[in-house]
Parts: C-alpha cells; structure tokens; sequence
C-alpha cells in the first residue's frame, strides 16, 4: 500500500462519547494540529433525530394516554393514528445504545489500538460525561414530582408516575435507587421521578461492561462476543419474571455498535471492506422495524414481549449496519442530510434534551393556556410551544451541565509520520494483510503500549 503525500489530510478525532471533531493537518509544516474544520456530523444528526423522536412520543403519551377514556374515545381517528408511529420511544433509545457502544469503541481506535488502559480514567471520563447533567436532572425532576405531578395524581398520566402504595411521586427507596443508577432493575422504581432516567441506569451498567467486553472482542472476535452475549441476555428476557422491562437485550445492541465500529477500522484482510453490505442490513433492519410499527399503529396489535425485543433488535442492527457504512463511505446523501446544521445543533446537546424533555413537558403541559382543551390542540400547542422551548432549554442546560466536563481527547503529533498515513476510507488491495490497513492514528499495539506506559511512568496495564 503506498502512503499518500498530500499537502493536508482529513483525520477525525472523536471525543470518547463520540462528540467529534476533524482537524487539519498539515504534513509539510510543523505536523501540528492547526484548525479546526468540519466532522462527522451525521452521527450528532442521528442522535437528534433519536431525542427528537422520543420527546413527540411523550407528547403523545401526555394528549391520549394509553388505557384512557380519551384513549378509547379516539381510537380510529386521523390523530390517534398519526399518533401510532410515535408511541415507540423504546426503539429511539435502543438506537441511543448502539451508538454509544459505537462511539466508545469508536473514539479508543482513534486515540490508539481500540484498548482500554488504565480503568480509572476510563471511568472518570465517564462519570463525567454522564453524572453531573444526571444529577441536575434528577434535582429537578424531584421539584417537578412535588409542584406538579403529586397535585394530578389522579389524573392519566401522572397517575403512572406516582407509587401505588404510597400515593408518592418519590419515595426513599426510588430516590436511592435513581441516585445509584439501578431504577431499570424494579418496576417500583423504573417510572418514578422521571420516566426517562431509566435507560441511563441501563447504559451506566454497560459501561462498567465495556473493558471485559473489549478483551473478549479481542482476544476472540466480534461475532464470537455478540453469541456471548446475546444467549444469556435472551434467555434472562424469556425466563426471569419481569425482566422484558430490564431491558437486557439492550447488552446485544451495544455490543452491535461496538462491532461496527470494530469492523470500520479492522476490516477483514480478504474481503475489506464493504459498504453495500452495511446498507443492505440497515434497509432490511430498517423495513422489519417499520412493519413491527405498522401493526401495531394501524392494525391495533398490542406491543408484547417478543415483539417489544424483535423491533428493538432489528432497530438497533439498522442503526449499527448504517453507522458501519456511513462511517466508511462518506459523503452520501444521507450523511450530508444528517449533518444539517440545526440537527448537528440539537445532537450536541441530545443526551440533555432527553434528560430533562420530561418533567419540563409534565409542567408545560399542565400550565397549558385554556384554547388547548381538545386532543387536536393541544398537540399543536406542545409541538408550537413545548418544543422549542424545550429543545432551548436542553441547549441551555447542555452548556451548564455537560460542556465543562466534556473534554476532547487528541492524539500526540509525534504518533503521526508521514508514512503512516493513508488514504481514507481504506480500499482492499491484493495480498492485503491486517498490517497493510492504516488506523486513523498510524500506530501499532506496540507503539501505543510504549506511549502510554511512558506517560504514566510505569508498564500500563491492558484491560
């Protein structure tokens, strides 16, 4: 494989939650980063688009409850139908999951062989990124349930927000369990305080997955993980009682992401790398979903178990296979849709548009002006006025909560050569070996293990 000579070269450099930026580099200069450009925005698209689409699924939730008087008085109408393509929230977050996995994994083949080293500033990194906008979240949840949900107790929604036996929107023992991040493990406490934390929970316990799952996928392979993991978290979904909303097969999404983004970067040194094949799951992922939806939208099948899991796998394996593809066939039509402006906007500040979408909704919606009395305007008044003043807010809240704790990760100038690089997306040759495929940073497993044992002054230790 020859090395590219160009006056500059493109390389992305995510951040490790894959909040990314692409930097140029000028090779006949003074090989330093020297401004900042564009980056792989479609991914910050892709996750608006997921927040976007879980905050009209609360809307509709709050209009026409499910299991309601207004429910069934509605039924068949143009609305209740239009409603029934946004009433699965579950597939937006399962959507979430695979590009977290993808970003994680993502973001460690940027900065060196894909590898965690050292768990403590792993974990820091992340306790950071995620726990104070949580934590913020929470306080302000807590106001909400006592200023608005406890006085409409007894009214559907809310109703589903308060504890049965203790007629409380928060309890002790919810409270503590939202503090720890393991509401998702009971169904006493997986709704209460904020109907949206409880997929944080889920992603906070992966995370402490992530460094094991690393090791098998590379001492293994991904498809070997994927097996690993997926025959205990179908069979936990089959046979524990309660578990279909544990949601443990978010597990096997994750892994997916992990594996697209595996795949990107260590393509198979025969067939490389394939585009196509990427799209052809996603189309066929994608097609499956809408169908699942459609039955149950227009057909009025009800959402059970199996069909909860079989439409968030085949949602979540969509998302992976276009992640795979989009990331190394870039410049299509579909990235340059989803790399808009104010999508990119709104995906930076996604993970707070969905934290707090929820208890500001509750308030907008009871505050509602009198004219929004029937179903039909009050959705017009939540998407006129509850969505953009939510989405600003979650701008707002995104710049206070997350943006100081969030810091971009580069790699040293000196790991990059001019014979390292090559041209991406990277193109199978004949008798191509694995060494022949260039990483985005240029840099071998060994060369990556001496740069950081030196950093820390001692032999790293591989996880």
């Amino acid at each position: 494989m020859n090395p590219i000579n160009p006056r500059t070269v493109f390389m992305p450099l995510w951040y490790d939650d894959c909040s990314s930026q692409r930097l140029r580099f000028d090779l006949r200069k003074s090989k330093r980063f020297t401004e900042a450009s564009a980056k792989l925005e479609f991914i910050e698209g892709m996750r608006a688009l997921a927040a976007l689409y879980v905050v009209v699924s609360h809307f509709c939730s709050m209009v026409i409850p499910s299991d309601s008087a207004r429910f069934n008085q509605t039924k068949g109408t143009l609305l209740a139908n239009a409603m029934g393509a946004f009433r699965n929230g579950h597939l937006a977050v399962a959507a979430f999951i695979v590009l977290s996995g993808f970003c994680l994994q993502y973001g460690l083949f940027q900065r060196g062989d894909g590898r965690v080293y050292g768990l403590g500033g792993f974990f820091k990194r992340r306790a950071l990124r995620i726990l104070p906008a949580y934590y913020a979240t929470l306080a302000l949840s807590v106001g909400i349930c006592y200023w608005v949900t406890w006085p409409n107790k007894d009214i559907r929604p809310f109703d589903t927000y308060v504890k049965a036996s203790s007629g409380l929107p928060v309890t002790l023992d919810s409270l503590l369990a939202h503090v720890f991040l393991i509401q998702n493990l009971s169904m006493d406490w997986m709704y209460r305080i904020n109907g949206a934390l409880w997929s944080i929970s889920i992603e906070a316990q992966l995370y402490l997955l992530f460094p094991w799952l690393i090791l098998v996928m590379q001492k293994r392979s991904p498809i070997q993980l994927l097996l690993l993991i997926s025959i205990p978290s179908l069979l936990i979904a089959a046979y524990v009682p309660g578990a279909a909303k544990m949601y443990s097969w978010f597990a096997i999404l994750f892994v997916a992401g992990m594996m697209a983004a595996h795949y990107a970067h260590r393509p198979d040194p025969v067939k490389g790398l394939k585009p196509a094949y990427g799209f052809a799951i996603f189309w066929a992922g994608l097609l499956s979903t809408f169908y699942m939806v459609y039955q149950q939208a227009v057909v009025g099948n009800s959402l059970d178990a199996t069909t909860l899991i079989a439409s968030d796998l085949t949602c979540g394996f969509a998302t992976a296979a276009f992640l795979y593809s989009a990331t190394i066939s870039p410049g299509g039509l579909a990235q340059r849709a989803l790399s808009a402006r104010w999508l990119v906007r709104i995906g930076v500040a996604s993970y707070s548009l969905y934290l707090i979408h929820h208890p500001l909704l509750q308030a907008i919606y009871v505050y509602r002006p009198a004219w929004a009395a029937t179903p039909e305007m009050e959705t017009a008044y939540l998407l006129a006025v509850a969505l953009p003043a939510i989405v600003v807010a979650a701008l707002v809240f995104s710049w206070v909560f997350e943006r100081p704790f969030v810091k971009s990760y580069l790699p040293a100038p000196s790991a990059v050569d001019d014979h390292q690089l090559y041209q991406l997306p990277l193109k199978p040759l004949e008798h191509a070996t694995m060494e022949s495929y260039a990483y985005l940073e240029g840099e071998s497993k060994e060369a990556s293990r001496e740069r950081n044992a030196s950093k820390r002054g001692r032999k790293a230790k591989l996880y």
